[in-house]
């Protein structure tokens, strides 16, 4: 009993390392750069400042019974706010946290959605590249799942425009959904996690592209497998 505990334990950290070293790594950036919660600066660059933020005040006031999800009455004489809703990552479920965040500290609680965020990113891709490429080291592993965390769409969005980030986040489980249709033919964790990644991100040029992508991932692998058994 204790042998199989201890082997759940020593796997889940598998998992849990890549996203600590993530955070200890960005901690570590707050705090040199002096920003929130460690010093008075903010991730509120460019649209982060002019639209992240009033989307994300606006949707505050719906989590708390005080607006509407799809119309605001304080932007002029009222408007239409449900294709800004949507196409901006509103109804991603990393946004849930903004509910346990004070409103008036809406711009500084991106930093910790930004850490959020990231340790997620590192764990779906580790926990993918386990599935999928169970011959590499685990070392390997952590190595390429930092690198996917760290690449420069994610360094780029981070500071101007926190809700892409939430793709890079879904991505990878939406590809392992994909590898366990291939294998097994169950489709529901597949369909899940497509119906969850597009609701969660609909960018229209996200939404147009995730199922070509994945029809072109599929058709790569198989091809790749297929010259495999060839030789």
């Amino acid at each position: 009993m204790n042998n199989s505990s201890d082997k759940k334990g020593r796997k889940i950290a598998s998992y849990i390392i890549p996203g600590i070293i993530t955070l200890l790594v960005m901690v570590f950036v707050l705090i040199v750069k002096g920003i929130w919660p460690f010093g008075s600066n903010r991730i509120d660059l460019f649209d982060n400042m002019q639209q992240v933020a009033p989307l994300y005040a606006h949707l505050w006031d719906a989590m708390h019974g005080n607006a509407s999800v799809w119309f605001d009455w304080y932007t002029g004489l009222g408007t239409n706010v449900s294709m800004s809703i949507s196409a901006f990552s509103m109804f991603s479920p990393f946004n849930l946290l903004l509910y346990l965040c004070p409103r008036d500290y809406i711009l500084e609680f991106i930093s910790i959605l930004t850490l959020v965020k990231m340790f997620v990113m590192s764990v779906t891709m580790y926990a993918f590249l386990n599935r999928r490429y169970k011959k590499l080291t685990y070392k390997t592993k952590v190595i390429f799942a930092l690198a996917y965390t760290f690449c420069g769409y994610v360094l780029l969005y981070a500071s101007c425009f926190t809700p892409w980030m939430d793709i890079v986040a879904l991505f990878p489980l939406l590809m392992m959904s994909l590898d366990v249709m291939e294998k097994t033919g169950k489709k529901f964790f597949y369909i899940l996690m497509l119906a969850l990644t597009i609701i969660s991100v609909q960018c229209q040029l996200y939404t147009y592209s995730l199922p070509v992508e994945c029809i072109l991932y599929s058709d790569v692998t198989k091809k790749r497998e297929e010259n495999v058994r060839g030789t």
